[in-house]
């Protein structure tokens, strides 16, 4: 689905988030010394026995991608209970011919 030359999607809010957490750790957990995860970056590699254990991990196309499904998934969940617009309270979903349309709205 995802081809190595296309154009990334690289999820620039969360990187710099990381950064921040990994070159800052005080600042962004009260009393930490050192940072509080070290797949967020800010360190070296760590080796056990002269082989690679752990890496910062960088983010990249799929990251960004289930973010922003996860959150739109949130978002539609809880906007579907909320009463924010009175017309959905009649909302209903028919499953005629296959197609969602909306039934009751209005009368």
């Amino acid at each position: 689905m995802f081809s190595d030359t296309a154009i990334q999607l690289q999820p620039v809010f969360a990187q710099w988030i990381q950064n921040t957490h990994a070159l800052a750790p005080g600042a962004t957990a009260p009393g930490a010394t050192t940072s509080t995860s070290l797949t967020w970056g800010g360190g070296d590699l760590v080796a056990v026995g002269g082989k690679v254990a752990l890496l910062p991990i960088p983010l990249g196309t799929a990251d960004f991608l289930v973010h922003h499904i996860h959150a739109f998934t949130i978002h539609v969940t809880l906007d579907f209970g909320s009463l924010i617009e009175p017309s959905f309270r009649n909302f209903r979903i028919s499953l005629s011919n296959g197609l969602f349309s909306p039934v009751g709205i209005g009368g």
